[in-house]
């Protein structure tokens, strides 16, 4: 399961620099003051665009499961004997949630129904309306799901924007890592160094290690999550797309065809379903933000005695 692999990446990865001594001294040695700084305030930035991108992920996992439960219903109302239709009752168990959107189709504006009603607003009865109101209440319906479609499709957008972005970002990092590692052990491979500039380099050289090896996790890591998020939102954009397709048929044709109808039940899924998405996208962004505090804490110089290495 995707949750349990996440899991086991990042308390993996994040484990494995905990355990090296001096962790919490990995820049002191190597980077300037600025440096240092400027490191704290790029693992700042990640923590808020963490934050913000799970928020709006979850809210379109939201969206979808709003937009799509009162979407179903009225997809039932016009399949051939509707209050006998198999998926009628499952479709009907999932919809509460979806209250809220289903009641902004009706004429009558009513309040907001909380997630544990036990009723929920009736769904408008495609079969039942003149065609000119059919019309109106499909290309309503449409407008909506196609709308949600483009924002996951800008969404996926913003993902792989960003996702080069880090990429170049990391890559300047580790460049300037692996170009100071590089002095540091040449200078020690000298013979006519002092023991005090001999014992700095060897705990730099050290240090610098771990944080390389630090930015190399956290390029892993940030991958895993660009993938997760990217494959969870095609998902959310297929679903939407199938609903889409099946309004597409109703409104040219006026009824819908039982096969694409089935479709539109397989690809729809459950509130457990639902939920366990949006626990995954929480439970990813808390293991990544574990180990962005572990940077803020390898970033942060702990006070040292004068004349000490470390």
């Amino acid at each position: 399961m995707l949750l349990t692999a996440s899991a086991a990446v990042l308390s993996g990865a994040t484990r494995s620099l905990r355990i090296k001594p001096h962790h919490e001294a990995l820049l002191v040695t190597g980077e300037t003051e600025g440096e240092q700084l400027s490191t704290r305030a790029g693992i700042s930035e990640k923590m808020s665009r963490l934050e913000s991108q799970t928020k709006q992920l979850v809210s379109f996992i939201d969206q979808v499961e709003d937009g799509l439960g009162p979407a179903l219903l009225q997809l039932e109302s016009l399949a051939e004997n509707a209050s006998k239709t198999p998926n009628a009752t499952t479709t009907k168990a999932n919809v509460t949630k979806a209250a809220t959107v289903a009641a902004k189709k009706t004429e009558t504006k009513a309040a907001p129904i909380a997630l544990n009603a036990t009723k929920a607003p009736p769904v408008t009865n495609l079969k039942k309306l003149a065609p000119a109101e059919f019309k109106k209440a499909v290309k309503e319906e449409q407008d909506v799901l196609n709308d949600l479609f483009k924002h996951l499709k800008v969404n996926i957008a913003n993902f792989n924007k960003q996702e080069t972005h880090d990429k170049d970002k990391t890559v300047e990092i580790r460049k300037r890592l692996e170009a100071r590692l590089a002095k540091d052990k040449a200078t020690l491979a000298m013979k006519n160094i002092s023991d005090f500039e001999r014992e700095r380099l060897v705990n730099s050289t050290r240090m610098e290690a771990h944080e390389l090896e630090y930015w190399t996790r956290d390029r892993d890591l940030q991958h895993h999550m660009f993938h997760s998020n990217l494959k969870m939102t095609h998902g959310l954009m297929s679903r939407v797309k199938t609903v889409m397709e099946a309004y597409k048929e109703a409104f040219t044709k006026g009824k819908i065809n039982p096969d694409l109808l089935k479709k539109v039940h397989d690809m729809g899924p459950t509130k457990a379903a639902f939920l366990e998405m949006r626990n995954d996208v929480k439970e990813r962004a808390h293991l990544y933000k574990v180990h962005l505090r572990l940077g803020m804490q390898i970033s942060h110089p702990p006070h040292r005695e004068v004349g000490s290495i470390i």
